[in-house]
């Protein structure tokens, strides 16, 4: 009898394991799936940013500065 109940304790054992292990690797493909999306992201705001040449035609003074 105690060998039976060992043996079922070590196959739960198992089984608690094989779910526990297929959580951790989809949690740490979760993380890395978010750390691609943020990198992505920031590299994507990089992309779009546009820069416009301030060019004065007039001395500037600090007032009545007009962006074209």
């Amino acid at each position: 009898m105690d060998r039976k109940k060992r043996i079922e304790e070590l196959e739960n054992l198992r089984q608690n394991y094989l779910a526990l292990r297929e959580f951790v690797i989809y949690y740490k493909n979760a993380l890395e799936y978010n750390e691609n999306l943020q990198n992505s992201q920031i590299e994507h705001e990089k992309e779009n940013v546009k820069v416009k040449k301030l060019v004065l035609t007039k001395p500037f003074y600090g007032k009545n500065l007009v962006v074209d």
